[in-house]
């Protein structure tokens, strides 16, 4: 905010309205001012002159006891009768004469205040003190001077909302409204940025004060709506010449030559930075997540002008072009669908988005199914290396529209490949996109759908599968199916209603302890389970009543014998699922220290999906309890690799670093992990490097300090603490390598 605009706050400049005596605030604020410095020279003169005549302070040697002027005067009044008659020595006379200089300081101070009351009233008034005498006065006023004093916006923004809040109506301080959010918006823009100032005024201004602003800055707030959806129409096309050179360019320069004013320079800026990030992982995009990279920039930048009052229908054409152009045709339509109004569509900004609107539409002229061309090509041995386009043919197809079929047609040879090399991680992934892709050109998913569905079912995922099952088949599509076919349909939707209905009534039970903190009633909660078990009863329901009934244990008495019978009820039920049920008896075998039962299932799901993540933490675990960390930390990554998820192995790899003393990295590791969500592992895991990781600056150390302060809260509002081990390894009394390769395993 420049000076002048600045200037325009100060109590010299607002609040110019008159009281009843013909005075404004402002000489009434001057007023106040030159008494309180007249009281206060007056009386350090005073004081100074006590000083120098008895060399003792003068307001610790005020005596109240009773003395007068008259030297013949009683002293205090609860002193005995002999006392009146005691004469002094010398210096006792002395130390009483003190006491009288010290009095008449005492008096003096007094007179001024007396005065002073005398001359408020004299220079203020009636008027005035029936204002003081309005009920929050005295608070909309202490707040309005320590605003007006702060030396930061922040603290001004929080001392005028204070003020703010008795100013509502029926508190006599009406008037005062506008004024305080004049303050608040314009020293908000300083301190948040304009987004939030903006929607400050939005909850708590009114057209009025749009009309008649009292300040020049908040005059300039008002006026820049029209300058924000200018500035966000060029924002893109500002910073493209900046994306292939290097270094960053002048965020704030541009911003000001895109005609920011000072009010909306930060938010202006931030937008450009995001606009740019997103531009520059477009530039080399060759993965999906520098592509979600690029896209999640843009929505930053989209929400930051959003907030500021800009449609943004340039950038949000962009980013669907940037999707679309990339493969991401799906997620390029949510983009349309979420965030793009009729208006815009109707009347597009760029040719670019204009012709691929045409693209998407001539994509019906394509009639063949493309898991069905993908399975042929693959049987032919063809590779995801080939060239598809010639089978991509169709009267009236746009070149793009065969271009992206064509790459559809190879992402789904790659996945069949993926599959039948037991990598189902990456085989959904791109079964997935290409799904989804195909819906949003609106070609044929029928035979891409029932694999997605039985992969899906593969991993454990019920729920997705069932939505892939019901969401893409149509009643035409199951009633034409496969006997293999009908078979995966029936067996999903029937484990996803059985799933369901054991489901809602643990999670009523759950839900109940978790936000009120009222214990999981079991027996009423296991009788509401049986109930489910009848003479139509399937495998299925009686796996999820098993199931459900292992998760109430877990939250009741926990009792590891129990825990273990019912997942065991739930493995020999779904014996043909295994990644259904494999990942909870596992960690079960593991809190049982039943390692050898453990490892067997690890490797059955490593068997049927070698990018297992889940099952790639255990496998690394084997290692280091084998004694070999270089071993473990080899598995884990290469899980990483392969699967491309970092939940569970991530967080061995974070381990296997910590040990060996490569603090960095375990940092780098853990970061992700936190942001996903905190476990008790996790906790000490991030108290444990906050530790050991002295340096103070560079980008670990920032990380870490993040990382601390997420943990340090978490660990507050739940009232927790790190487990021995690792107070062990923070106190110096054990190392990692102590506790992590010596029998526990763990920190806890």
């Amino acid at each position: 905010m420049s000076e002048e605009n600045k200037n325009t706050l100060t109590p010299e400049n607002v609040g110019k309205e008159q009281t009843d005596s013909g005075q404004s605030d402002e000489k009434l604020n001057e007023e106040l001012e030159q008494l309180r410095e007249t009281f206060q020279n007056t009386y350090n003169e005073t004081a100074k002159n006590a000083e120098e005549d008895d060399g003792e302070p003068v307001i610790q040697g005020l005596d109240y006891s009773g003395d007068t002027d008259d030297d013949g005067g009683d002293g205090d009044a609860d002193h005995d009768s002999d006392t009146d008659s005691y004469t002094p020595t010398e210096p006792q006379q002395n130390e009483k004469k003190k006491k009288k200089k010290r009095m008449s300081g005492g008096y003096i101070a007094c007179i001024i205040i007396m005065i002073i009351s005398l001359c408020t009233s004299a220079f203020l008034g009636t008027a005035v003190f029936e204002m003081i005498s309005v009920p929050d006065m005295a608070y909309y006023m202490s707040n309005f001077l320590k605003a007006s004093s702060a030396e930061n916006a922040a603290d001004k923004v929080k001392y005028f909302k204070s003020a703010l809040e008795v100013c509502s109506s029926g508190s006599g301080l009406e008037s005062k409204r506008q004024e305080l959010i004049e303050n608040i918006v314009v020293y908000t823009c300083e301190s948040e940025g304009y987004s939030a100032a903006k929607t400050f005024f939005d909850e708590n201004g009114t057209d009025d004060m749009k009309k008649s602003p009292k300040t020049k800055s908040f005059k300039e707030f008002t006026e820049v709506g029209d300058k924000i959806s200018e500035i966000a129409d060029k924002a893109f096309d500002a910073v493209q010449p900046y994306v292939t050179k290097d270094g960053d360019p002048d965020f704030k320069k541009l911003a000001k030559e895109l005609g920011a004013t000072d009010l909306i320079l930060t938010d202006t800026e931030s937008a450009l930075k995001n606009i740019y990030d997103g531009s520059v992982y477009a530039e080399t995009a060759k993965s999906e997540t520098e592509v979600q990279l690029s896209s999640k920039s843009y929505l930053t930048a989209y929400q930051t002008l959003k907030g500021m009052g800009a449609s943004c229908q340039t950038l949000l054409e962009r980013t669907a072009l940037m999707l679309y152009n990339n493969g991401y045709a799906y997620e390029a339509n949510i983009i349309i669908d979420n965030y793009m109004t009729k208006d815009m569509l109707a009347s597009p900004v760029t040719a670019e988005f204009t012709q691929m609107q045409n693209d998407i539409k001539s994509a019906s002229a394509f009639k063949g199914d493309i898991f069905t061309i993908a399975s042929a090509e693959f049987e032919a041995g063809k590779t995801a290396n080939d060239d598809f386009s010639a089978l991509v043919t169709g009267d009236g197809l746009s070149d793009k529209i065969k271009s992206s079929v064509a790459s559809l047609i190879e992402d789904l040879v790659e996945a069949l490949t993926n599959e039948r090399e037991a990598n189902l991680t990456k085989a959904l992934s791109l079964y997935s996109v290409a799904l989804d892709s195909a819906k949003a050109f609106g070609i044929s998913t029928n035979g891409l759908a029932w694999k997605t569905t039985e992969i899906m079912l593969k991993t454990g995922n019920i729920q997705g599968a069932n939505e892939i099952a019901t969401g893409y088949l149509t009643e035409d599509d199951v009633k034409a199916a496969t006997e293999a076919q009908s078979a995966l349909y029936t067996n999903v939707t029937k484990l996803y209603a059985a799933q369901k209905a054991a489901n809602d009534i643990f999670y009523s039970a759950y839900a109940n302890y978790y936000y009120s903190g009222t214990a999981i009633d079991k027996t009423s909660v296991n009788t509401k389970l049986d109930g489910l078990i009848t003479s139509t009863s399937n495998s299925f329901d009686k796996a999820m009543v098993a199931y459900y009934k292992y998760l109430t244990e877990a939250f009741t008495d926990k009792d590891s014998s129990a825990m273990k019978k019912y997942l065991e009820e739930y493995a020999s039920l779904l014996r043909d699922y295994p990644l259904v049920y494999s990942y909870d008896l596992i960690g079960q075998y593991i809190t049982d220290k039943n390692y050898e039962e453990a490892f067997k299932l690890t490797d059955a799901v490593l068997a049927i999906n070698k990018a297992d993540d889940f099952a790639g933490k255990y496998a690394a675990l084997r290692e280091r309890m084998n004694g070999s960390v270089e071993k473990a930390l080899e598995t884990a990554e290469k899980s990483m690799e392969l699967s491309g998820e970092t939940n569970y192995t991530a967080y061995e790899a974070a381990l296997c670093y910590l040990i060996l003393g490569n603090y960095e990295k375990a940092i780098e590791l853990t970061s992700p992990l936190v942001e996903v969500g905190l476990s008790y592992d996790l906790c000490d895991l991030v108290k444990v490097l906050e530790s050991l990781y002295t340096e103070k600056e560079g980008e670990a150390a920032e990380t870490l300090k993040s990382l601390v302060a997420t943990v340090d809260n978490t660990m507050s509002q739940n009232s927790i603490d790190v487990s021995e081990n690792a107070k062990a390894i923070i106190d110096g009394t054990k190392t990692a390598k102590d506790v992590l390769m010596s029998g526990t395993y763990n920190f806890s």
